[in-house]
């Protein structure tokens, strides 16, 4: 082949199969429970003297002290809500930072948003992601009424600052890790 040949050859292009982001769809059936509104005292048996004193059936009346804990429609459900994901989602738990993205359709008086997203965040832990400080943003989620099909609808996508990332895996360091390394150098 001689040097014109090859001029006029267009130069060859090897394609890469283009990396799609992981993105779960998930519905969650019934009406949200708000964790955050909805707990009780609940008397521990404590070590030592303290202020309050609680009945014990065994023990009589002993220093105590008090924790918070979910109401019982809450852990139920929550119950609900993790066997429902758990036969959606099968696949290994998400790592790294996350976007979520839930819409709330409730039937009753209307949750606060803040409540329903500490709620599902809680809720899917151990199923969807390890922990729900790898939630960097809830961007786009919004509170309807509905009193025929309460739901939740949620999007779980890799989080970056500047959009949503491809694929984790293709930069050790992101801009939005980028950007928090300079925050916390200042």
């Amino acid at each position: 082949m001689d040097k014109k040949q090859r001029k006029q050859q267009p130069p060859q292009i090897q394609m890469q199969p283009r990396k799609v982001c992981q993105e779960i769809h998930l519905t969650l059936p019934g009406s949200i429970r708000s964790k955050k509104n909805s707990k009780q005292p609940v008397p521990i048996p404590a070590k030592g003297e303290t202020k309050i004193k609680a009945f014990f059936q065994r023990r009589g009346w002993i220093h105590a002290r008090v924790i918070l804990q979910p109401s019982k429609q809450y852990r139920k459900w929550e119950k609900e809500i993790r066997h429902a994901v758990a036969l959606q989602y099968a696949d290994p738990l998400k790592q790294g930072p996350l976007h979520v993205q839930m819409i709330v359709y409730y039937k009753g008086p209307e949750p606060d948003l803040s409540g329903c997203e500490e709620s599902v965040g809680d809720a899917l832990e151990g199923i969807v992601w390890e922990d729900d400080k790898q939630i960097r943003s809830w961007d786009g989620s919004r509170v309807f009424h509905d009193k025929h099909n309460p739901r939740t609808e949620g999007i779980v996508r890799p989080y970056h600052l500047g959009g949503i990332v491809e694929d984790p895996n293709l930069a050790k360091i992101t801009k939005g890790d980028q950007y928090e390394n300079r925050i916390k150098d200042n």
